[in-house]
């Protein structure tokens, strides 16, 4: 094990996050162009979801030497839950503001950059 191994976990909190925010941001704005206040209430809920889903799969305790298939696998466990959470919410919040379609282009492109990251 390197001396710089102990950065691997918040190289990889920090990217992952900056992936979830960065897909949210650039589907919105090709979607819509401007933001408004409830997405900025689904923004948070799907930050805070991260953390839950993060918390309950603990993807970030990996060496250095882990497999990419362990890596992608628990990943894309991360990627199932947070999905589940957020649906969640979008059924109990039975809102005309939120679009399947925004959700589905959004985890679309976080599968696809989450892929080749972690490749």
């Amino acid at each position: 094990m390197t001396r710089y191994s102990h950065y691997i976990k918040r190289i990889n909190i920090v990217s992952d996050f900056l992936l979830l925010n960065g897909c949210y941001f650039g589907v919105y704005y090709l979607k819509s162009g401007d933001f408004h206040p409830p997405f900025m209430f689904m923004l948070m809920y799907i930050n805070i979801a991260w953390f839950v889903s993060t918390s309950i799969i603990k993807p970030y305790d990996i060496a250095r030497t882990s497999s990419f298939l362990k890596v992608l696998k628990s990943s894309i466990y991360v990627l199932l839950v947070h999905m589940l959470l957020v649906f969640v919410f979008f059924l109990f919040e039975q809102s005309q503001r939120y679009s399947r379609e925004f959700l589905f282009v959004m985890y679309s492109g976080l599968f696809v950059l989450t892929f080749i990251y972690k490749f």
